[in-house]
Parts: C-alpha cells; sequence; structure tokens
C-alpha cells in the first residue's frame, strides 16, 4: 500500500527489509524483495510529486570545480532522478571491473559475471530490447563501435505506483525523511522518519538498505557516523571518498567534406549515424595511461552559421565540396581520488541535519582521457575520410583550466558515483561484495554509491542489476 506519513501512520511491529529511497535503486529492489516474499517498508522522503519543500532539502555546496547545482542535479520525489533520466542503457563492460593499468581503484570486487544473472531482469524494468554487439572500428587497432539503447524512459515511480498501492506486503510511505538510527551490536535496530509537520514514526527491521542516491547516500551515512564514532563503514575515513561523476564535455569538431547521412540505420560506415558511439580499446588504454571513455559525433545546426574562414583554416585550405559539421563529445570515466569526497557542511536542512558538499576536481587524467582517444580518431579520419578534425585548446593543454565551450555538456552526465564503494575490506572500501556496510550486521547500500569506479555507461542499467543481485541475496539470506 502507499501513504504519505502523518500524525496516524502506525507502521507494523517489524519488517524484514526497510529501504531508505525510491529511485531506480530502491523501487527495484523493492519489488525483487516482494517476488520473493519479504515484506517491506519503502521510505520517500519526497511526495508523488515535485515539491519545493522537498527539493531544498538537497540543496548543497559546491568545492573545487564548477558543477551542477546540488539541488538541481537530482529530484527528491517518488521515483527519483528517473523522473528526468534520459533512458540511455548500456551495462558495465567486463574491462570496467578490472583494475586497468596505473589504477589499481579502478578494480571491483566482483565481476561482469556476478551481475548478469539479472541483466535480462533489468531489461525488463527499464523496457529495452536486447544489446547490440560491439565491434571493431576497420582498420584501427585504437577505437572500437559502442552501442547503447534507449529505455521510453521508464519513470519508475508511474510504472511502480498502481502495483506498489495493491500490495499489502509493502508499506511506501511519503514524506519519510530518514533521521537518527538506532544501534546496537553492529545492527541497526530501527531508523526514525519524519515529516515536514514534525510526525514521526519508528521503523524496525531485519535489514536496513541505504538507497538515497550517489550524494544523500553519503551524507547520510557520515551523518550516522558522526553520532555513533565512525563504526559504520568509516573504520579507515573512507566514507564519502572516492566520489566520482561521467566528465561530459564538447572537446572539438569534426568537418566531414563528403556526404553525412546521419542516418540511424546507416552502419556501413562507422562515421555516418545519428547516434555514433566510439570507444579505446583495452590495449589503447594500457598504452596510452587513459581509462574508458564514450566519443560521440552529434550533428550542429546548419553550417552557414559557420564563421566565416573557419572552415578554411580548420581544413587548411577551402572546402571543394559541401561541408558537414559535427561536433565530438566525449563521456570519460572519472579516475576514482581521494580529494574527491562528499563531507557534511556546517549548513543544516529544516531538520537540523548537516548538508552536503561537494568536493570536486577534475584531473590530468581525465583530461588525458578526453585528448588520447580524440587524437586516434583524427588520425583514423585523416586515413580513411576526407573528414578534418579540430580539438579545443583546453584539450592539448595540460594543467590549464577546463573550458566548457564549443556548445559543450558542462561539466559532467549527471552521474553520481562512489563515496560507499565496494571493496573486499574497509582498508579500500566501504561495503562488501554484498553491499553490506563494513562494521555492521544489518545495513546495505544500493546504488552508484557503491560504483568503485564507472566506466563510461550511464549508469542506471547497473544500478538496477546490483540492486536486483541485492535482493536475491537477501531474499536468500531470510531464508536461512
Amino acid at each position: 500500500m502507499r501513504r504519505y506519513l502523518t500524525s496516524e501512520t502506525r507502521p507494523q511491529a517489524r519488517y524484514d527489509v526497510c529501504i531508505i529511497g525510491a529511485g531506480a535503486a530502491g523501487i527495484s529492489l523493492a519489488q525483487k524483495l516482494r517476488s520473493q516474499g519479504l515484506s517491506v517498508f519503502l521510505a520517500e522522503g519526497g511526495g508523488e510529486e515535485w515539491e519545493d519543500e522537498s527539493q531544498a532539502i538537497y540543496q548543497g555546496d559546491v568545492k573545487g570545480d564548477a558543477y551542477f547545482d546540488l539541488e538541481t542535479a537530482r529530484l527528491r520525489y517518488f521515483g527519483g532522478t528517473t523522473n528526468h533520466w534520459g533512458g540511455m542503457c548500456r551495462p558495465l563492460e567486463e574491462l570496467d571491473f578490472e583494475a586497468k593499468t596505473g589504477f589499481p581503484l579502478t578494480a571491483w570486487p566482483i565481476t561482469r559475471s556476478d551481475l548478469d544473472p539479472f541483466l535480462n531482469e533489468a531489461r525488463k524494468i527499464v523496457e529495452v530490447a536486447t544489446f547490440p554487439n560491439d565491434s571493431p572500428l576497420d582498420s584501427s587497432d585504437d577505437l572500437r563501435r559502442v552501442h547503447f539503447v534507449f529505455s521510453p524512459p521508464v519513470r519508475f515511480g508511474e510504472k511502480f505506483r498502481d502495483q506498489f498501492s495493491s500490495d499489502l506486503g509493502i508499506d511506501v510511505v511519503l514524506h519519510a525523511n530518514a533521521q537518527d538510527a538506532v544501534i546496537e551490536n553492529r545492527r541497526i535496530q530501527s531508523v526514525r522518519f519524519e515529516n515536514f509537520q514534525n510526525d514521526s514514526i519508528e521503523v524496525n527491521a531485519d535489514a536496513f538498505i541505504l538507497a538515497c542516491g550517489g550524494i544523500e547516500n553519503n551524507r547520510l551515512l557520515l551523518q550516522w557516523n558522526r553520532d555513533h564514532n565512525d563504526g559504520l563503514g568509516n573504520q579507515r575515513g573512507l566514507v564519502g571518498r572516492y566520489w566520482m561523476e561521467h566528465p561530459t564535455q564538447t572537446i572539438g569538431e569534426v568537418v566531414f567534406c563528403e556526404g553525412l547521412t546521419f542516418d540511424d540505420d546507416d552502419t556501413d560506415l562507422p562515421i555516418s549515424a545519428t547516434r555514433l558511439y566510439l570507444a579505446p580499446t583495452k590495449s589503447f588504454m594500457t598504452e596510452n595511461g587513459t581509462l574508458n571513455c564514450r566519443i560521440r559525433l552529434d550533428r550542429t545546426p546548419d553550417m552557414s552559421c559557420t564563421p566565416p574562414g573557419w572552415l578554411a583554416r580548420l581544413l587548411g585550405r577551402a572546402p571543394e565540396e559541401p561541408a558537414h559539421l559535427a561536433w565530438l563529445r566525449s563521456s570519460s570515466e572519472q579516475e576514482p581520488v581521494y580529494s574527491n569526497h562528499i563531507a557534511l557542511s556546517d549548513a543544516l536542512d529544516r531538520f537540523g541535519n548537516p548538508r552536503a558538499t561537494l568536493h570536486w576536481r577534475r584531473s590530468e587524467v581525465d583530461r588525458n582521457t578526453f585528448r588520447e582517444p580524440a587524437l586516434a580518431l583524427g588520425q583514423y579520419l585523416a586515413d580513411n575520410t576526407k573528414a578534418r578534425m579540430r580539438l579545443h585548446d583546453w584539450v592539448l593543454s595540460p594543467e590549464t583550466e577546463f573550458s566548457c565551450d564549443g556548445g559543450g555538456h558542462c561539466p559532467g552526465g549527471y552521474h553520481h558515483m562512489g563515496g560507499t564503494r565496494m571493496a573486499d575490506s574497509p582498508e579500500t572500501g566501504v561495503v562488501d561484495r554484498n553491499a553490506k556496510v563494513f562494521g555492521t550486521e544489518n545495513l546495505y547500500c544500493a546504488g552508484s554509491s557503491v560504483f568503485p569506479s564507472g566506466g563510461f555507461c550511464n549508469p542506471t542499467f547497473s544500478i538496477v542489476q546490483l540492486s536486483l543481485r541485492l535482493g536475491d541475496y537477501l531474499a536468500n539470506r531470510a531464508a536461512r
């Protein structure tokens, strides 16, 4: 059933699982647990639609590089940020789980084979078809063609609203803002939730899951650690650390002096598709010290808007044939860096809880991951086509400020990853391979905050896979 938290709300005496957060992770996990017969309390801090009062809880500070406003970079109502999700889907690659050469912290304690059993179930949830196979790029050992598929996109709140409303085994409570936790002998005994009128309830469960997103999972766990002597996965001070985005920017332009069809169905030429995505090969990444990334070509507005003389300067001559211009855009895996982190602010929200402060900078590794695959593409175009490429100056110049020029997407993908990273021990992470918080018996994290590294794939599909895997684990554990 689904209801708002009021002074009349009476939760049941105990639930099998309490999930805090009703976005892609929380909703996927809840429906998985219900399919296994477990009772679920699903708490959502917001309502069924956007509310200014709820959204204001997400206000926070950013220190370091320019970044999106934290209040508008995520949504705080039933369905979470899937309410404005673009729908791009692709599972993480096998190499994304490995320690990349020179970057040991990119390794996961699990492999892609641990998520593969949940691929088809995740596909049904986000309503996508089979993923096409990636393919080599002809005459190139450096680049490969990769593919995404697109969800309608599914709005999780809308999709599961009726199902959850009619299911008496799941108690969906809106305006349930998590506050403090009662912890005894390494176990979360209960969590207190409060609405905007200061009515509160206490929920008891056998297991508790933080599924609040890649910023809020960190903020709430830091808040609880402050109250409980850093015993909740923070024995080494790693909660909130190694936070990541997908640096995403326009890095240059490509001019084609032969037909550029931008036809979705034209796959004969890997340079003539509306949505063309290229990525470096594993050997290229090793040889050039880069992480994973995707490069995308996007058609620009009509060439008549191009400044006089610009095209001739780019080509080194006046074009002899009609020209076609495309933006060169890149979205890259970010190096896990200790100094990129979520911290508690001195500023307090309306409940008296500390807000989040994001400390985030891009590094020269991030610039290198933009630059080297793009240079390889430029060489490929020069060798195999009449196209020419120009990279923006900041891409080529180390130690210069990252720019947002050229109509680019600056500075990221709204993809909040890391901070409660998955690891084999508390020396290098916050949760174990089953997403259980180190130092606890029954507290787990769901969502992209557990990512030790992010590859270049949009995270939603992998979030769903991980949530289904966690649901399977919790159901099996409850059956023992």
